[in-house]
């Protein structure tokens, strides 16, 4: 029987291509399709990139990655745990038409409280989350404001006009204004009967 690698290069020499090209179309490493075909997998960091890889690869060659990935698994399983039982491979992959079964995990039991602790912190509990409800809603829900009147804007101050003239003839070094700045909106100031 033909090994994976042998596998994969008889169909990549039907396919008539080189090992680069089938690297440069399946965007993989040569040092990986060569280490593939040699069945070289410590050239494969993990596991599990040289089960994506061989799938890439079988995929790329036209061929039926499952029964490669199936051969690779039984040849590079790791060894069953001991205290398992006696577990054969056969249950670990579930062929055509079985089912897989987990192994039974047992818990240790979870403490319990009395019926009539728990009753208690139950009610308490609720009375608690009711007490910070109304205090919350106290706190922030029953403000209330007035309606607030709009202010009225007081007309400009006249502006004393009788200034006297200057007697220097030096320019001041700043200039200043005697004048308030113009308010951005005015409102009309509504006549008095």
């Amino acid at each position: 029987m033909e090994t994976i690698g042998q596998q994969l290069k008889a169909a990549r020499d039907r396919k008539g291509v080189t090992a680069s090209q089938a690297a440069l179309a399946t965007h993989l490493k040569v040092q990986h399709i060569e280490a593939l075909e040699r069945d070289d997998y410590s050239r494969l960091t993990v596991p599990t990139y040289a089960k994506g890889f061989l799938r890439i690869y079988a995929d790329y060659l036209n061929l039926d990655p499952a029964p490669l990935m199936r051969e690779y698994t039984l040849q590079h399983a790791p060894p069953i745990a001991a205290g398992t039982g006696a577990e054969s491979i056969s249950t670990q992959m579930p062929a055509a038409g079985r089912s897989f079964k987990l192994p039974q995990l047992s818990l240790p039991a979870l403490p319990t409280l009395a019926p009539g602790l728990a009753r208690r912190l139950a009610l308490g509990t609720g009375a608690l989350v009711v007490v910070l409800l109304l205090l919350l809603v106290l706190r922030h829900g029953c403000h209330r404001t007035a309606p607030t009147t709009p202010m009225a804007i007081a007309p400009p101050v006249p502006v004393a006009t009788n200034i006297p003239p200057r007697t220097s003839s030096k320019p001041a070094p700043w200039v200043i204004v005697n004048e308030p700045a113009p308010p951005y909106y005015q409102r009309p100031v509504a006549p008095t009967p």
